[in-house]
């Protein structure tokens, strides 16, 4: 699947394929602005974290990748990313309401 997220504040979207390659987004132009390669597996969830600036990419290999969401630069620390199995048991996503009533996506991780 493909995966499509609003970078609210940055005003543009990222989309990520299912083999990992990343796409900047003008909004709401569309216009492409950067791409990045593939992310090192197969992408099964994406999360915005607005506050710190960063995309979370989580990988069905149990990888946890996290890149810069205005440079899409990866922030992992290693090449790899983080394995899920060390850091949770269980990785959540539903969609929520913010203040002005629109959808926001929320993942959850339960500490191991």
């Amino acid at each position: 699947p493909l995966h499509l997220v609003y970078l609210r504040g940055l005003q543009r979207y990222v989309s990520v394929a299912e083999g990992g390659s990343l796409h900047l987004w003008a909004s709401p132009t569309l216009e492409p602005l950067r791409t990045a390669p593939a992310a090192g597996g197969m992408v099964s969830s994406v999360f915005f974290d607005a506050v710190l600036g960063r995309l979370v990419l989580g990988t069905a290999h149990g990888r946890l990748l996290l890149y810069d969401a205005a440079t899409l630069r990866p922030q992992s620390g290693e090449k790899e990313g983080l394995r899920l199995g060390d850091v949770a048991q269980s990785l959540g996503r539903f969609d929520d309401r913010d203040s002005q009533g629109d959808a926001m996506p929320v993942s959850l991780l339960v500490g191991g």
